[in-house]
């Protein structure tokens, strides 16, 4: 998260890769979240046509026409050229955020460098894993000057520590070997690791007097 506001305060686009599961869309929602900069942050579905982008993006943005009328709905190419040369307020540059990019088409590949002409957008692109090397090469090179952030799998052990750290705090009674079980289990990914801490929660709760709202503690919600 660190590394990806760094990137946006430096005025560089960012790259975002890894596996399913390993929460890129969650790490970059959770910077938009914390108001990086005072950035606006607008997703928008890169898996869907040039034409389905452009139209979710003149929704958000609703750049305005010659007459000065904001524009919520055009043509594909009117409303490209719209985005790409639209007047934005001082401040900040807002971020795109391409979400769900695994194939990159000669179309998206020109809608998007229409976009970053003008250099009015930062854009953080989060790939899929099967998205091809040279794809994957064409868009670094339209989105220079940017940086890449990879996501994996974390490490058995800080995943075992997470799930101690749970076990502690609500008292659940699970034993060491029980817990880096579970951490194997969910393989090092984020999500899993996620749901695996809601089934432990609701486990703990049929039982009396072992749920925090029946101890008089608040709900958490593991994050």
């Amino acid at each position: 998260m660190q590394k990806l506001a760094r990137a946006l305060e430096r005025g560089r686009h960012v790259i975002v890769s890894g596996a399913y599961g390993s929460g890129r869309t969650q790490m970059v929602r959770q910077v938009a979240a914390d108001g990086s900069g005072g950035r606006r942050f607008v997703f928008t579905d890169f898996s869907k046509t040039p034409g389905e982008v452009c139209g979710s993006l003149l929704a958000a943005f609703r750049p305005k026409a010659p007459s000065g009328r904001p524009v919520r709905s055009a043509h594909y190419r009117v409303g490209r050229n719209l985005l790409a040369g639209m007047r934005l307020p001082e401040g900040p540059k807002p971020v795109i955020v391409l979400d769900n990019l695994g194939r990159l088409t000669r179309q998206k590949l020109s809608f998007l460098r229409d976009l970053n002409m003008e250099k009015h957008y930062l854009f953080i692109a989060i790939v899929e894993s099967f998205l091809m090397q040279r794809s994957l090469f064409l868009l670094r090179a339209c989105l220079l000057p940017s940086e890449t952030i990879v996501l994996g799998h974390l490490p058995i052990r800080d995943v075992c520590d997470y799930f101690q750290h749970l076990a502690d705090r609500h008292e659940l009674g699970v034993a060491r070997d029980d817990l880096l079980a579970l951490a194997k289990a969910t393989g090092g990914y984020p999500l899993g690791m996620r749901e695996t801490a809601e089934r432990l929660l609701r486990r703990s709760k049929e039982k009396p007097g072992s749920s925090p709202e029946e101890r008089g503690e608040p709900a958490w919600e593991p994050t």
